[in-house]
């Protein structure tokens, strides 16, 4: 037992005598500090802990919890700030378990170019927006997403054998909430960032539809591999249910794109044809019903306010501002005078906001869809289908701003790089100690 101790006495100074050692110029007075007993007690509880990981592989029975207990927190729509920030908290430590498995931390492809976007946001956020706290409400949510994305990226092997389960899981306990809510709670309630509650004041709109686009399109890919599953059939129609009852054009367009993807293999559609039949039918009968009632693209007014609000303000207005630009009466061409106060389009709600810098994350997602459609490995074609349902709902509606919605997006956009790529991309090392 003093063995031990005096063993990881010593390899906590030799430590702390190696960080002493990378400065040249150090002076005399800090190694007085840096062979401190406190600070020795930190760097043995850092390397205690990297021990338990390593021996206990933790990895992978946190991660499951992690990411539902996430999810979950991220969809009710309350004190959502708080959330974005819990967000950011839990990236930043699954990446230091990463670097405690003593694991190389890859950085995804065009990684750079996000990180020259973010410090665009930022800057934008301090000196141009117009309200500098919301833009920086709006910074964490896309701070935390960039995190997500090189955590998933880097646990591959862990995510992707269950990721897809687990976003069928969150959308059963959604589904779970909102029939609870229509029994015992309030149908009336409205929380535009909440998977379960009204989007608005109209009553026209629930995000439960938009979430479950994403769990059809990977329940349609499970069906087409087991056709003979009575769960997943009867998942599909809890699914239908919901799209119908959230009336949520946007989910049905989603759904449609992300099922359509899976037709790339024109022999995997052969070999299944009457699977993708059955959903290309009911996401017909869906849009037309809802449609009927009101339609997806020409309703939203506020595209045309955005792109003249761009022209008449380059500089942006600052993310999280868009309602600045559609009440404003001078962007209101033709008499398209329908406010809102977000863009309902991602592109445009980054470009309306920092202005014609926001040309960096529009590249960003165009060299990132275009890398993608080079991937051939069957293994990542659900991520990469549920990937294209979530980003064709993010064109047409405003669930980006959901933390479940947005952090999903960057997990399964990890999730669903290219392997090829991905063995000859720069990697880089994260030494904490």
């Amino acid at each position: 037992m003093v063995a031990n101790s005096t063993n990881n006495n010593l390899h906590c100074f030799w430590i702390v005598d190696s960080i002493f050692s990378r400065f040249p110029s150090r002076p005399l007075y800090l190694r007085p500090f840096l062979n401190s007993t406190p600070l020795l007690k930190v760097f043995r509880s850092i390397m205690r802990l990297r021990e338990i990981v390593n021996k206990y592989n933790l990895t992978n029975s946190l991660l499951l919890g992690i990411f539902i207990t996430l999810f979950v927190i991220g969809g009710l729509g309350v004190k959502t700030l708080q959330v974005q920030i819990f967000g950011v908290v839990v990236a930043l430590i699954l990446l230091i378990i990463i670097q405690l498995r003593n694991t190389k931390i890859k950085l995804p492809p065009f990684m750079g170019i996000y990180a020259i976007f973010l410090l665009i946001f930022l800057i934008n956020s301090f000196v141009i927006s117009l309200n500098t706290n919301k833009s920086l409400g709006v910074l964490s949510l896309f701070f935390g997403g960039g995190l997500f994305w090189l955590v998933a990226y880097n646990l591959r092997n862990e995510l992707s054998p269950y990721f897809d389960k687990l976003i069928i899981f969150i959308g059963l306990i959604f589904a779970g909430i909102y029939l609870y809510n229509i029994q015992f709670g309030s149908i009336e309630t409205v929380k535009p960032w909440s998977l379960y509650l009204q989007y608005s004041g109209y009553f026209n709109h629930n995000n439960i539809g938009d979430l479950w686009a994403v769990v059809l399109t990977i329940i349609a890919y499970y069906l087409i591999k087991n056709p003979k599953s009575l769960l997943l059939w009867l998942s599909t129609v809890l699914g239908v249910y919901l799209l119908f009852i959230s009336q949520s054009r946007s989910a049905i367009v989603s759904l449609i794109a992300g099922v359509g993807y899976l037709t790339k293999d024109k022999r995997f559609v052969k070999n299944n044809f009457n699977i993708f039949f059955i959903f290309a039918v009911l996401a017909a009968i869906l849009f037309l019903v809802l449609g009927a009632q009101k339609t997806t693209l020409f309703t939203r007014q506020y595209y045309f306010q955005g792109a003249i609000g761009l022209i008449r303000n380059p500089q942006g207005v600052g993310v999280g501002n868009f309602e600045a630009i559609s009440g404003d009466a001078a962007n209101h061409i033709f008499g398209l005078s329908h406010f809102s106060s977000v863009a309902h389009n991602l592109p445009l709600e980054i470009v309306s906001g920092l202005g014609i810098l926001g040309a960096v994350f529009v590249v960003w997602l165009i060299l990132i869809f275009v890398n993608l459609f080079k991937v051939g490995d069957k293994k990542v074609q659900v991520y990469i289908a549920a990937l294209i349902a979530l980003s064709v709902n993010f064109f047409f509606h405003a669930s980006y701003f959901v933390p479940t919605m947005l952090w999903m997006w960057f997990v399964l956009l990890g999730l669903s790089g290219d392997l090829q790529h991905e063995r000859k991309s720069t990697s880089a090392r994260i030494n904490y100690v």
